[in-house]
């Protein structure tokens, strides 16, 4: 079962037949990684284009790595597919990072025949991900709030006198200039008390920075750019 279905005793390393079942496994696996990303970030919207990746990674790298045939190259390769894994943005959380090496790993394993092993480990981290996660949940439901301010005024006190009255916890995350620095861009993460009327948070905030734009987002995402 733990054996690598490329070797055979005729010699021949690869074959149509264990080449599919690879690629088979790797897809499988990346589709079980991919579901429990999503239900371990049910809290924040997950980009789809990042839960597709989690789904064929392991198979390229799977086919990749098969390809290759000998030890010498296949060294070779693997460093040069981990050379070329690049981040188009900042991550949102280091569990994602964590998924994309486990779905390398995964995809590897396809990739050298060792599909027991491959799907053995794989699942076994995944369930430690899921128990983690359910073991370390924050229990509280954060949002984005982000605020306007006109430069001239002191948006630290007058914006936490007015959090205070409405959130649990409420953290300044982000200070950015907008407008040629005419307005401050402030972007907090709160998690907002059960009785909170969001309409009433965002006219009291109105009546602070001057009816600026404010918005209140229900997923917990920061800004890059």
């Amino acid at each position: 079962m733990f054996e690598s279905i490329f070797i055979e005793d005729t010699g021949v390393s690869l074959t149509l037949e264990s080449g599919i079942i690879a690629i088979i496994a790797a897809v499988a696996m990346g589709t079980v990684l991919s579901i429990a990303h999503i239900h371990l970030n049910k809290e924040r919207a997950v980009a789809r284009t990042f839960a597709i990746t989690l789904v064929v990674l392991p198979a390229i790298i799977a086919i990749i790595v098969a390809l290759v045939g000998n030890n010498v190259a296949r060294a070779f390769s693997i460093a040069g597919i981990f050379s070329i894994v690049r981040f188009r943005s900042m991550q949102q959380d280091t569990k994602e990072l964590a998924f994309v090496l486990l779905s390398m790993a995964i995809g590897l394993g396809c990739g050298m025949g060792y599909v027991g092993y491959a799907v053995a480990f794989g699942l076994i981290l995944g369930a430690v991900s899921v128990v983690a996660q359910l073991a370390f949940r924050d229990r509280h439901e954060y949002k984005t709030l982000k605020v306007f301010m006109p430069e001239n005024l002191d948006y630290g006190e007058t914006l936490n006198n007015v959090l205070a009255k409405y959130a649990k916890t409420s953290q300044l995350i982000q200070v950015k200039t907008a407008d040629l620095g005419s307005l401050y861009k402030l972007t907090y993460k709160i998690a907002l008390l059960p009785e909170t009327n969001e309409k009433q948070l965002i006219d009291d905030l109105r009546t602070k920075n001057g009816n600026l734009t404010i918005s209140l987002t229900n997923a917990y995402e920061l800004e890059e750019r």
